[in-house]
């Protein structure tokens, strides 16, 4: 954020662009999380590369490690799992992603805007 008091235009249209879905794709072979758009404010995309079938685990933590919410819990098959989750209820900050399946976990941070 910039703090000013002095008025700034608006850019024109189509000089900024947003890559929607930011960063490479999760790889086919390696148990991966991504979540986009990072920052969200309403709907967020929640991707996870599943190697085998079974239960898979999808949560959100606050900073300070406490359950903000369970987004998935159950089975899932293998390959990638997409969920799209509403966040507008979520209080602006900073969230870590967990997702653990098979005995492994992998983490990603998020951040809620308003």
């Amino acid at each position: 954020r910039v703090y000013t008091n002095v008025e700034v235009p608006s850019p024109a249209p189509g000089l900024i662009t947003v890559d929607a879905e930011p960063g490479a794709p999760l790889a086919p072979d390696t148990f991966g999380l991504r979540a986009f758009p990072n920052p969200a404010s309403g709907a967020m995309s929640v991707e996870v590369m599943v190697q085998d079938g079974g239960d898979l685990t999808v949560d959100l933590f606050d900073v300070l490690g406490r359950r903000v919410a369970t987004l998935h819990g159950g089975a899932a098959t293998a390959g990638r799992q997409r969920l799209t989750v509403d966040v507008s209820g979520v209080p602006a900050g900073i969230y870590l992603l967990r997702a653990a399946s098979g005995g492994e976990t992998t983490t990603a941070r998020v951040t809620i805007a308003r």
